[in-house]
């Protein structure tokens, strides 16, 4: 019954069991289930399969924890196998060690369970505490040897270290009693100690122990200060225990010797083994730590013993005996005080140790030795007493229930390693999962595979109705072949997508069968429709007038008619370039037909039949060529066909080529030059083919036909070599011309952009630099070791050339280049000839390799880059200046152009392509320099004047008709040395305006800032009011004048107060009085009569009153340009005077204020604003 119980307890049957369960269910109901029309189990060998996975996963995930319990085991006991040079006779080491081998393999009763699976115990407590003995005498089953060989084995006084006793249901340590109290030397006690726990939490990490007994002698609770150090050391090892093991244990209390307590002997002597088995302490109620508890169990316990005290001492009939028997209540109770304060030791909670899980205190005796110990005697002073019963009997009371009955039975209540523990719950849900995705993953590709499956086979019924809708009712031939290329196109892809279709379903992917059935469709209609298409294509361009293009196209007509190679390479790259090469042939048809006929040749065709006429013709064409005609075109096609990279711009024009060049032309992703005309084309590539020249003239009987093969003599073979060199040089040269014409600057907007493509021209990571070294290292055909004495070789040795040398020799070595190229083509002087066009090649590249000087640097191109730099830097001052000086906006300008003007002559200089570019650059940097001269003065207009007419062109007196008046302050400001219109005339127009003249006029670099000589108007009639008002005080204005009386008629006489200065005259001899404004404002003109009755006073307010006053009296020229006259009338009495000044103008006579104006603020002219008249006089 007991095994039964335990195998339905058992975590790997039910997982069996769920695992049976679960392929039962799969074998009879997954049949059953469906998807619509989709049954994932319809097929009997996925059901098997995953019907068998669980079970096959759990019996795999069981056989490894088997063997990982058996590692454990056995590295536990090679662990725990002791030195034999510790035990006292070999003998009983050897039957240990016997017993430990066996233990290996063993497993222990009847749960069959290995010895790390059992609970373990360690019993802990002072040297000479009985823990040995208590062992001995737990009641459980030894199955290695009987108890009394375990007690002959423990005979020693002392546990050395550890011993761990095996049972039947638990494992037993016994530890040494210097691990506790580590007196005898500290350092290895302590190591000794933290060994021990280290190897348990090694071989059982999960729970290390399930509880621990603390052993502690009666005899020593009588010892206040025993107790005191054996309470510090074993709340020291608890603490110890619990950091390193991470438990929280259920802590056993045993006092050990009990029998040692007068009367304990007597009291018991007549119990039955039943009694003497049981368990006699106290244990806290549930599984937590309740000292209180235990306490009132103790006290209950010694009131048990004393209500059985009478029975006892009426069945003893010795006196002595008898008294002892009364008097054990009194003396276990004397124990009551020591077990209080060891208990509230032991649970008391402090800031660094947790307390003690406490479960219970226990009383046992293992064998009865030695004398009683009087508690009760012992506190009153009293010598012990010797007792009669000095010599035990051997018997064991309470230890065998304690063990079997409440230990063992508690394995469940310690705690476990808080980070084993999840670690454990990790790899277990990691097993389940893995075994949970490993079914979903399975059934999700079988779902996956269906799925695919029915979408492949829809796809291709799609295809299929596809093509029958391109193709139409047309068939072969009846069909245009727009329409065959538009029904090849869907089977081709079709073919395509079914080639790309995974296989992978666990054994259900179908995409190989249906990709070699579309193959096989679609092979059968390459050779229906595409086979007439590039026959048809062969033949048209067999007519060509190009003797390379018959070539080609013979080559691939025999080809495809099976009377030559099945050189495929060859018709798939002629195949694009004969339909470009015909009337309305366009890019998207050619990738279709190259594309098709690679499949063709892929899947394989049928030869079509061929046209004998039209193979002789063409073959009568060819033979009409020179040889080196056609072998040049072989040789070319083969060398652009080697997978040779071109040699692009754009990847030798350094890291930012994208900062100076258009990413266009010559710099497209998919522009440059072929591999064959660089000098490593040369060298690597032309060279080794032309050799074979004579040889591929030999290979191209089956295309020419056989009279061709007559054999070449040597002179044959050399004129063979040279007119192969004379057509790839004149190709070398064409090639290059062609692409370095296509190199385009990026375009330029405005100053700045300028500035920024200069700077990068001329900067650190110029592209010019890297790809003008590229260029000419590229194109040198210079021999490495030039022969001595030739001018070209001479020539081609030169580095450094001064600009003067570089201008004369560019034209005459770029005009000769045909000449050399063309004379060696009209005379085929064989290699002579060959020479004199690698020649050419080398001088057309000359002037430029020149240019660029050595790799270190030093050669003329530094110069040319500074150039960039230097005028990147005089057009950033303009930039700079924006808004701010114009003298000095002038000068920068100034410095710009001329920078500019050397940047043309060197390029007018330079070899090509930098020529080219430099122009370029120069005539940007020209335009962008007068636009931004202009917007710099309009934004200055801007920034000086903008609110010109809400502070001047309103007030008086600008405007004449005003009645506001414009402030002193603000006259100052506008028209004063320092004010608005002379600043702006100093710093902005200085360097275009001529103000020597009476009329200011435009200097002739006034263009480029869009001044006109009307927009110079304002600023010198705004520099007369200046000259007026401010000759002595540059910050305030100030005029001097002096009024003079001439008559007066109509008055007694007439009182002038101006600004706070009085005029007086009464017509006798007239008085000057002088005047100075501006003053304390106001002016007032009053007159007396003959009846010296007043006239109502005339007035004048403001600032400007006396100007007001001036104009009413039409003050006209006098006597000299300083010296006015004018009438003051008022209610039929006139004042006449003259007024004169002290200064350049007399403002009264000539108004300095006729033409002053706000200036307009366009960016690119200077004129006057749209204000009102002004209206003066």
């Amino acid at each position: 019954m007991q095994k039964i119980k335990k195998l339905f307890t058992n975590r790997w049957f039910w997982s069996f069991v769920g695992a049976i369960l679960f392929g039962l269910i799969i074998w009879f109901v997954g049949p059953m289930i469906a998807i619509a029309d989709f049954r994932p189990f319809g097929w009997w060998p996925v059901t098997l399969f995953v019907a068998l996975l669980p079970f096959l996963l759990v019996l795999i995930f069981c056989l490894l924890a088997i063997r990982r319990e058996k590692k454990k085991n056995a590295a536990m006991m090679e662990e725990l196998k002791p030195d034999p040079a510790a035990i006292e006779r070999d003998e009983i080491a050897a039957k240990l060690s016997q017993a430990l081998d066996q233990l290996r393999t063993a497993r222990l009763g009847s749960r069959q369970a290995y010895a790390y699976q059992l609970p373990w115990y360690a019993i802990i407590g002072p040297s000479g505490a009985g823990k040995t003995t208590a062992l001995l005498n737990c009641g459980l089953e030894f199955p290695t040897a009987v108890a009394g060989e375990y007690r002959a084995l423990r005979g020693q006084p002392n546990t050395p270290n550890c011993d761990w006793w095996f049972t039947s249901e638990a494992v037993l340590i016994d530890t040494a009693g210097r691990y506790v109290s580590q007196d005898e030397d500290k350092e290895q006690d302590a190591a000794g100690w933290k060994n021990f726990l280290d190897l348990l939490r090694k071989y059982r990490p999960l729970q290390p122990l399930n509880g621990l007994i603390v052993a502690i002698p009666a005899p020593d609770f009588m010892d206040a200060r025993k107790m005191e150090a054996h309470t510090q050391n074993v709340r020291e090892r608890l603490a110890e225990t619990t950091n390193l093991l991470g438990q929280n244990l259920p802590i056993y209390l045993m006092v050990t010797k009990t029998d040692l307590l007068p009367g304990f002997r007597e009291f018991f002597a007549r119990a039955t083994d039943d009694e003497s088995d049981q368990v006699f302490g106290s244990t806290a109620p549930g599984d937590k730590a309740d000292p209180e508890a235990v306490l009132v169990g103790f006290d209950g316990l010694v009131t048990s013993i004393s209500s059985r005290v009478v029975d006892r001492m009426q069945n003893e009939s010795d006196l002595q005996r008898r008294a002892s028997i009364a008097g054990f209540p009194g003396q276990l109770a004397s124990l009551r005080g020591p077990v209080a304060k060891l208990l509230e030791e032991l649970t008391k909670k402090t800031r660094f140790d947790q307390p003690a899980r406490v479960r219970g205190i226990y009383f046992s005796s293992g064998t009865q030795s030695g004398s009683p110990v009087d508690r009760i005697l012992m506190n009153v002073g009293a010598p012990p007493a010797a007792s009669q019963n000095a010599v035990g009997s051997g018997r064991s009371y309470f230890l065998r229930r304690f063990f079997a009955d409440l230990l063992v039975p508690e394995h469940g209540i310690a705690t476990r390693n808080p980070a084993a523990e999840a670690r454990g719950r990790r790899n277990y849900a990691i097993g389940i999962g893995a075994m949970a995705a490993l079914f979903v993953v399975a059934l999700g590709v079988w779902t996956w595979g269906y799925f695919r499956n029915a979408a492949l086979i829809e796809r291709v019924y799609a295809i299929t109705a596809d093509y029958s809708n391109v193709a139409g009712e047309s068939r072969g031939g009846s069909a245009t072949v727009q329409q065959d290329l538009a029904a090849l196109g869907v089977l081709g892809n079709g073919t395509t997508e079914m080639a790309e279709a995974s296989d992978f379903a666990l054994g259900l992917g179908q995409g190989g069968r249906l990709n070699a059935e579309m193959r096989g469709i679609y092979g059968r209609d390459l050779q229906r429709r595409l086979m007439p298409i590039l026959m048809s294509l062969a033949e048209e361009r067999m007519t060509s007038d190009n003797p390379g293009e018959v070539y080609d196209a013979l080559k691939s007509y025999l080809i495809l008619g099976g009377e030559g190679p099945e050189q495929a390479e060859h018709v798939m790259a002629w195949v694009p370039r004969a339909w470009l090469g015909r009337a309305g042939g366009n890019e998207s048809e050619a990738g279709a037909l190259a594309t098709h006929t690679a499949a063709l040749f892929d899947i394989g065709f049928t030869p079509q039949g061929i046209d004998v006429a039209r193979k002789e013709n063409a073959r009568r064409i060819l033979r009409a060529q020179p040889p080196a005609v056609r072998v040049y075109g072989r040789l070319k096609s083969e060398a652009l066909a080697s997978g040779e990279r071109q040699w692009i711009a754009r990847e030798n024009a350094g890291p930012r080529p994208e900062l100076l060049f258009a990413q266009s032309g010559a710099f497209a992703p998919s522009a440059g030059v072929p591999a064959l005309f660089t000098r490593n084309g040369y060298d690597n590539i032309f060279l080794p083919i032309v050799e074979r020249g004579p040889e591929l003239l030999e290979d191209e009987v089956w295309v020419v036909g056989d009279s061709a093969s007559e054999e070449l003599t040597p002179n044959q073979i050399a004129q063979l070599r040279s007119d192969l060199e004379r057509l790839y040089f004149n190709d070398f040269l064409d090639h290059w011309n062609t692409y370095l014409g296509l190199i385009e600057l990026r375009p330029v907007n405005g100053l700045e952009d300028n500035v920024q493509r200069l700077r990068d021209a001329g900067g650190p990571l110029s592209p010019l630099a890297p790809l003008l070294r590229a260029i000419a290292e590229v194109t040198d055909l210079t021999p490495a070791q030039p022969e001595a004495g030739g001018g070209s070789g001479a020539a081609a040795g030169e580095v450094a050339v001064d600009m003067a040398t570089m201008r004369s020799s560019t034209a005459n070595r770029a005009a000769s280049v045909a000449n050399r190229v063309g004379g060696a083509s009209a005379t085929g002087g064989g290699a002579q000839d060959a020479d004199g066009g690698r020649q050419a090649v080398i001088q057309a590249f000359l002037p430029l390799r020149q240019f660029v000087g050595p790799a270190e640097g030093g050669g003329p191109m530094d110069g040319v880059l500074a150039t960039f730099t230097q005028v990147a830097n005089a057009l950033n001052g303009i930039a700079v200046l924006g808004g701010g000086d114009g003298s000095t906006g002038a000068q920068q300008s100034m410095e710009a152009r001329a920078a500019i003007l050397q940047l043309r002559q060197n390029g007018n200089s330079l070899p090509l392509p930098i020529s080219g570019w430099a122009l370029d650059m120069a005539g940007d940097a020209e335009s962008a320099l007068g636009m931004a001269r202009g917007a710099q003065m309009g934004a200055a207009m801007d920034a000086n004047f903008a609110n010109c007419g809400e502070t001047m062109a309103t007030a008086y007196p600008i405007q004449a008709a005003s009645s506001a008046d414009l402030p002193i302050e603000s006259f100052a400001q506008i028209f004063g040395p320092n004010g608005t219109f002379a600043s702006f005339v100093n710093t902005q127009l200085n360097n275009y305006i001529d103000t020597t003249q009476p009329e200011w006029a435009l200097k002739p670099n006034a263009g480029e800032v869009g001044l006109t000589q009307g927009s110079v108007r304002a600023f010198q009639a705004a520099n007369r009011v200046t000259r007026t008002f401010f000759a002595g005080d540059p910050t305030s204005p100030r005029l001097s004048y002096q009024i003079e009386p001439v008559s007066l008629s109509g008055a007694e006489s007439v009182v002038l107060e101006i600004d706070g200065q009085q005029l007086s005259y009464n017509g006798s001899t007239p008085i000057p009085v002088t005047f100075d404004w501006p003053g304390a404002g106001g002016a007032t003109l009053q007159f007396t009569r003959e009846d010296s009755s007043a006239v109502s006073p005339r007035a004048f307010s403001g600032p400007w009153a006396l100007f007001r006053m001036m104009k009413l009296a039409a003050v006209r020229s006098g006597p000299s340009p300083l010296i006015g006259v004018g009438s003051l009338t008022h209610s039929g009495a006139r004042f006449d005077f003259r007024i004169r000044t002290f200064g350049a103008n007399n403002p009264f006579v000539s108004d300095p204020f006729v033409q002053v104006a706000c200036p307009d603020i366009d960016a690119t002219a200077l004129a006057y604003a749209d204000m009102p008249p002004v209206l003066h006089g």
